[in-house]
Parts: structure tokens; C-alpha cells; sequence
């Protein structure tokens, strides 16, 4: 499980992001649970992973989850962790 920041993929030199996004996208793939930590104070300059990796709703089979704020993210970490316990 993976908790990626809008602001962590805005500060990593442009010459790896296409190189990251393909690595985003294979662990998509291989069923990595990967989040998005997009908090609305971010400035619009920097974009959500969904857009990053062109990912939409209705148009791609895969969308993250894309957390707002801290409790947000503890509680789809704890729901996740919750399921892979129970389904085991």
C-alpha cells in the first residue's frame, strides 16, 4: 500500500516523471493499492496523480483514491488494512 503526494511527484525532476508514471502505472496493474495525497490547499499548478497518469472516471479501468486531508488518509489506510485482513 502506497500513499503518494501530488506534492512529491511536483518536486521530482522533470527528466523521471515519465519514467515514474509508467512505474505508477505497472503497480496499478499488479494490484498495488496506491493513494493520492491531494490536499485543497495544493496550488493548481500541481495536479492530481489521476491526472498525471491520465487516469478518469467512466474512461479508464483504474482511478485513485485521492485523500484531502490527513484523517482522510488514516482512514482509507485503516479500511484497507481492515479488508486485507479479513479477506485472508
Amino acid at each position: 500500500m502506497y500513499v503518494i503526494g501530488s506534492r512529491w511527484f511536483a518536486s521530482i525532476p522533470e527528466s523521471i516523471h515519465t519514467e515514474m508514471r509508467n512505474i505508477l502505472k505497472s503497480m496499478l496493474q499488479n494490484g498495488q493499492y496506491i493513494y493520492n495525497y491531494h490536499p485543497d490547499w495544493l496550488p493548481r499548478d500541481i495536479h492530481t496523480l489521476n491526472d498525471e497518469l491520465g487516469l478518469q472516471f467512466g474512461f479508464t479501468p483504474q482511478l485513485l483514491v485521492e485523500p484531502r486531508n490527513v484523517e482522510q488518509v488514516a482512514d482509507i489506510v485503516n479500511r484497507t488494512f481492515n479488508n486485507l485482513f479479513l479477506k485472508n
